[in-house]
């Protein structure tokens, strides 16, 4: 799910939070429209995303602190965390340009995802890869050779929360702590 950007913050919907504003800035809309919503290329996807990012909009200026509180930041725990860390990570590298998602699973593996139906809360499946470029070196300063790219496995089984909001949020697993800002970073326990 794309973040929205209201008055200058960033919103991360989580899978929770697209149900619950679908629920209200989508309640006047009949059944067909809200299935038709979901399906990219569909002229109604485009109306349902304007209706959400009006909604949003309202409640921003009405109480912003509030706003804030309620959507802006988040703390997702157990499955929640893990079913939504791959949209997280990739809004947070659209957002940051730090890094970028890839998909580790064989094609035989992505096949069988997609007909046992994990495919939308797993696009790339349970355990993918973060790719995300390392420290400088004289030589990579000197531009004589690429910036190094770090190759960091997700296993979204291992994930145990994830809080903050999408321009300053940890990640956390079992036997360490993805910490995700301005500069990304890992911490080991």
């Amino acid at each position: 799910m794309p973040y929205y950007v209201i008055e200058r913050y960033k919103v991360f919907l989580s899978h929770s939070r697209l149900s619950a504003i679908n629920e209200i800035a989508l309640a006047h809309k009949d059944p067909f429209f809200r299935v038709s919503s979901t399906t990219e290329g569909n002229p109604e996807v485009r109306e349902a995303d304007e209706l959400r990012f009006q909604y949003l909009t309202n409640l921003c200026r009405k109480n912003r602190t509030r706003f804030y509180q309620e959507w802006v930041k988040f703390d997702l725990r157990g499955q929640e965390a893990q079913e939504n860390a791959w949209d997280l990570l990739y809004d947070y590298c659209a957002l940051t340009r730090i890094g970028n998602l890839e998909d580790t699973r064989s094609e035989v593996h992505a096949i069988l995802a997609e007909y046992a139906g994990d495919s939308y809360t797993y696009p790339m499946g349970r355990i993918f890869a973060l790719r995300v470029p390392g420290r400088h070196s004289l030589a990579s300063l000197l531009q004589l050779k690429p910036r190094p790219m770090l190759k960091l496995d997700v296993d979204t089984s291992k994930i145990v929360s994830a809080s903050g909001t999408l321009e300053d949020f940890c990640l956390q697993f079992r036997h360490c702590t993805f910490k995700c800002g301005k500069e990304f970073s890992v911490v080991s326990k």
